[in-house]
């Protein structure tokens, strides 16, 4: 944490500086990983909602970097009515990733089933699939805690408060 103290503004900004990538159905042959896995994350997603059409995009940071949060997102609209958002965030330091979706704008909880990683494609579609329908996720994993589980990092689930 103490070197992130040292940073100017303008180094700051540029380590803020992100990539963005419209995806599509077709791949392009320049496309990176995270273009490929946003056009699969969005087939999913727009299946799981029922949905007939989809648009997405993903952005990612330019320089990742420990010395400042960095967050990586992919946005998926579903028939230009649901906007699905995913964001990794990787926090200063060493602290763990972080997964959220928001589904308009609004976090819904996010329980990988155990052995799969937060990210992977069948989860997402999963917790959207069980907001969509109204069926009930566990609770945060910290103890005596009843508040959705909308922050997943590696092999938890926990509230925003409880997220460390």
């Amino acid at each position: 944490m103490a070197v992130t103290a040292t940073l100017t503004a303008d180094q700051r900004r540029l380590l803020a500086r992100m990539d963005h990538y419209q995806i599509t159905d077709q791949p392009h042959p320049r496309w990176c990983g995270l273009q490929a896995y946003a056009r699969d994350l969005a087939r999913a997603i727009c299946h799981a909602a029922g949905g007939a059409d989809w648009t997405a995009q993903a952005r990612a940071p330019f320089w990742p970097s420990p010395l400042v949060d960095q967050h990586t997102q992919t946005a998926v609209t579903v028939d230009r009515r649901l906007l699905v958002v995913l964001t990794q965030t990787n926090p200063a330091g060493a602290g763990p990733e972080r997964w959220t979706i928001t589904v308009n704008g609004r976090p819904i909880p996010h329980r990988p089933l155990p052995g799969e990683v937060p990210h992977q494609i069948e989860p997402v579609p999963r917790s959207l699939w069980r907001h969509l329908r109204g069926i009930p996720v566990d609770p945060c994993d910290r103890f005596l805690c009843q508040a959705p589980a909308t922050v997943a990092t590696w092999g938890a689930s926990t509230c925003p408060p409880h997220t460390a």
